[in-house]
């Protein structure tokens, strides 16, 4: 794995992770990039593999399933949280970076990409989607979304009706038809506030 370059990028203090992301990407030099949050990391499988997946000239970009571990040996199985597909492997080209200020994308065409049926190992971050009090850990996630609402122009009547939609469809479509409620009282509760906290941000979005 010689030929990739791995980047771990700190949250504090952040407030567009894209640009934050794109500024150390403008410092590599090697033909790949490999992307890891101080939280995660690959699974034996995904290590394994990456050395034959840069050698596809097809592929531009790689998709990894991000497994939600929310103890040290227990993981969400179900409905949002997995297989929760991340990009996180890709050629190290002028034009791939990063765009949003949350939930970064990598302008990649699709169909450079390819999904790996390989996992990522994400550690501790589903704790904040499991109470109110952990709930606070997301509040400049939630800003920076209500920021980008916000600026795409919604009206205000624009921004209720998808806050109500968007609770309906990642809470009760997230347990039901992703089967999220067979992860059992922890899939519940990890619905509820991921839901509440991506409404949250349209809401605030009106007052800005």
């Amino acid at each position: 794995m010689k030929d990739i370059k791995v980047l771990t990028l700190k949250q504090e203090g952040i407030q567009n992770f894209s640009e934050a992301r794109n500024a150390l990407l403008a410092k590599i030099k090697e033909p790949w990039i490999l992307v890891l949050d101080i939280d995660e990391k690959l699974s034996p499988e995904a290590i394994q593999i990456i050395p034959e997946l840069i050698k596809d000239k097809n592929i531009d970009g790689y998709w990894f399933r991000r497994r939600w571990y929310y103890d040290n040996t227990h993981y969400l199985k179900h409905g949002l949280f997995y297989p929760d597909y991340t990009m996180r492997l890709f050629r190290n080209r002028h034009e791939f970076r990063y765009r949003n200020r949350v939930h970064e994308e990598v302008t990649i065409p699709a169909e450079r990409t390819k999904q790996i049926q390989v996992d990522i190992y994400h550690y501790g971050s589903i704790n904040k989607y499991l109470s109110r009090k952990g709930l606070k850990r997301v509040d400049i996630y939630v800003r920076m979304l209500a920021m980008m609402h916000k600026e795409k122009g919604y009206s205000k009547t624009e921004l209720v009706w998808k806050a109500m939609s968007t609770f309906f469809d990642m809470f009760i479509m997230g347990l039901t038809r992703g089967k999220g409620i067979l992860d059992g009282w922890v899939g519940i509760k990890a619905h509820f506030f991921f839901a509440w906290s991506i409404a949250k941000a349209y809401w605030e979005a009106i007052w800005l």
